[in-house]
């Protein structure tokens, strides 16, 4: 009798290896598929001598023997590149797929692309899966975040073995609590897409914050990457605990084997991008939700490309700027924060303030970051009708995921306690975090802004706080702009109804 598999999995790139190895060590028969024969081959000599692994896995070089190697309904996660290379590959799997089979999307897919290929695969009895997973390759291999999206019936039930089942198995657990996976059903369609899109631009925010930081430490104040490195590892032992904390001291400890010089800064400063951050920018536009650290981190990144403009550019302005008189009387040198010294002596007392304004600083915006994203998941929950519980994605996002961090545990809590629509600035722990150092976060801009250091995402985040928490902003003044060259029209402050005015 030939053996059949439970789930299959097409797509061996190193997210997809990596998912496979992780399913076939937890004891699940799973068939691979690959449309090159180069990643089988390398797969198959990776597990030559795992016995144990090499038990579980069906090895195919040919579609129509991968999908004969699956029981029924036949369950088949796509790792594969977002767009074109999804829908070629469904377009070839409909023919060979009988109705309730299930084809289960693991990529980055665009949430809308998923919206469209679940209507149009129900139409034919297929059911359609969109599930996020984050942790990278270490994430897939040993513990990710899933996050699922689709038919709630396509995802928990089965005679043998369901999707729920094999998921729950993989992926990483809350706080190395094994009832606690870090995997849900998030809710229909394209909900497990989008929350992962949001994750991916929380991600993008924090990522251009941390780096925000070590251009001020280490490039501004010349402090060490190794000392740097020290500094975020310490940072790391207490409230600003993250998986992105972490992996940045052990990147700015690294070192090249070449130069023997930190390998960080042998790096050239063009940041990539494969369009996650850009689809979350969209779609808030699109739902009118305000996400301006998350922007600016989008915005640094494409800016990053253009070095050689750069480089020209600060040639072209630096020097003329750094010579003038009023920038010397202006620029607020790092001893005078020195708070009652007037020496110009680099002090250790200065230094560790500094450190501290920091400290504070990126908490804060880091919490905006969050707070941008959850609020966009809110906004698609009333659009889009997801009911995406927001203490079921904090609680997900404490384990196995790039934006795992301490700090969710204060969101979980707060969402356990107030409405799934309300802003995370209303808890009364964030509340007491922001205030306890809100001066602090404004004096480390001021600092930046003093110094010519661009912050983008932290300035944009304490911007961001500024505007709600304040009861009069100046879009009056725009509609009345509006009024006068559109007549949109306006409304009063003393009266109900709409008005226009005349306004020569």
């Amino acid at each position: 009798m030939i053996m059949k598999a439970i789930i299959g999995l097409i797509g061996l790139g190193v997210m997809g290896e990596n998912l496979a190895l992780n399913i076939a060590e937890k004891g699940f028969q799973i068939s691979v598929y690959n449309r090159t024969r180069e990643k089988t081959e390398k797969l198959k000599e990776k597990i030559n001598n795992e016995e144990k692994i090499k038990s579980k896995l069906i090895i195919n070089y040919d579609l129509d023997e991968f999908i004969d190697s699956l029981v029924k309904p036949k369950k088949i996660i796509l790792m594969l590149t977002a767009g074109t290379p999804i829908d070629k590959t469904i377009d070839r799997l409909i023919p060979k797929l009988d109705k309730n089979d299930i084809i289960i999307d693991g990529g980055n897919s665009f949430f809308e692309d998923t919206e469209r290929r679940n209507s149009a695969l129900n139409k034919i009895g297929i059911n359609y899966l969109g599930v996020g997973v984050s942790g990278g390759e270490e994430g897939a291999r040993h513990g990710p975040c899933i996050m699922v999206g689709g038919s709630k019936e396509a995802y928990k039930t089965d005679n043998k073995i369901s999707i729920e089942d094999i998921f729950n198995k993989i992926a990483a657990k809350t706080n190395g609590d094994r009832n606690l996976t870090c995997c849900s059903y998030l809710g229909e369609r394209g909900s497990g897409h989008f929350v992962k899109m949001v994750h991916n631009g929380i991600e993008y925010g924090i990522m251009q914050i941390l780096a925000e930081s070590y251009d001020f430490i280490c490039n501004r104040m010349g402090i060490s990457s190794k000392e740097c490195s020290e500094i975020f590892e310490e940072w790391n032992n207490n409230e600003l605990n993250s998986y992105l904390l972490e992996i940045s001291y052990q990147v700015l400890k690294k070192t090249d084997s070449e130069t023997r010089k930190s390998l960080v800064e042998m790096i050239l400063d063009k940041a990539g991008h494969k369009g996650t951050g850009k689809w979350t920018s969209q779609t808030a536009l699109n739902l009118g939700v305000s996400i301006p650290t998350i922007d600016a981190a989008v915005s640094a990144r494409m800016l990053s490309y253009f070095k050689e403009d750069r480089v020209k550019l600060s040639e072209l302005y630096s020097n003329d700027v750094r010579k003038s008189e009023k920038y010397q009387d202006k620029k607020i040198a790092f001893s005078d924060l020195s708070f009652g010294s007037n020496n110009n002596t680099y002090t250790k007392f200065n230094k560790e303030r500094i450190l501290d304004l920091i400290k504070n600083g990126i908490y804060c915006s880091i919490i905006m970051s969050y707070t941008q994203g959850i609020s966009l998941i809110q906004a698609a929950n009333t659009e889009y009708n997801y009911n995406v519980s927001l203490k079921e994605v904090a609680r997900i996002w404490k384990g196995g995921c790039i934006i795992r961090a301490k700090l969710l545990e204060n969101i979980e809590e707060a969402y356990k306690n107030q409405a799934n629509s309300t802003s995370l600035l209303y808890n009364n722990e964030i509340k007491q975090i922001l205030q306890d150092k809100y001066e602090d976060w404004i004096e480390l801009v001021k600092i930046y802004r003093s110094n010519n250091i661009p912050c983008p995402a932290i300035s944009s985040a304490l911007d961001y706080f500024e505007s709600w928490k304040s009861s009069i902003l100046p879009a009056n003044f725009i509609q009345a702009l509006r009024d006068y060259f559109g007549s949109h029209g306006y409304k009063r402050i003393d009266k109900d109804g709409d008005f226009h005015t005349s306004w020569t």
